[in-house]
């Protein structure tokens, strides 16, 4: 039986998108590291740190393949055992760690926003 062409689409964009994500982050990564001026300092680190964190959530969502719902504020990830090489336990786990990169993401970008916000006041002062 053939999956539903929503599920082929899916499958499709994930894989486009992980691939993609991967590829273009090493790709900032290696510019960061290389083209960067020296002053930006540790402004550099804050975005490998983002980079790394987003190779390594495109990574597992290829992997695992989650499924997300969400009604109103709240949302869960599950994964289809049958289509997956991974013991129940390891997915669970898999899981767990996506939904950490997932915060560690937000985390970076508040970070972010921080360290930008000091960096303008100490050059408007």
């Amino acid at each position: 039986m053939r999956p539903p062409n929503f599920e082929i689409a899916k499958n499709y964009i994930q894989f486009l998108s992980s691939t993609l994500a991967v590829f273009l982050n090493s790709f900032l990564i290696f510019l960061i590291y290389t083209k960067s001026p020296k002053k930006m300092g540790n402004y550099r680190h804050l975005m490998c740190y983002f980079c790394g964190i987003s190779i390594i959530y495109a990574c597992l969502d290829f992997v695992v393949r989650p499924t997300i719902y969400s009604r109103g504020s709240a949302f869960f990830m599950m994964s289809d055992l049958r289509k997956g090489v991974f013991s129940q336990e390891v997915t669970r786990i898999l899981i767990c760690i996506l939904c950490g990169c997932c915060g560690s993401t937000i985390y970076g970008i508040v970070v972010h926003f921080v360290y930008r916000f000091f960096a303008l006041e100490r050059f408007v002062d």
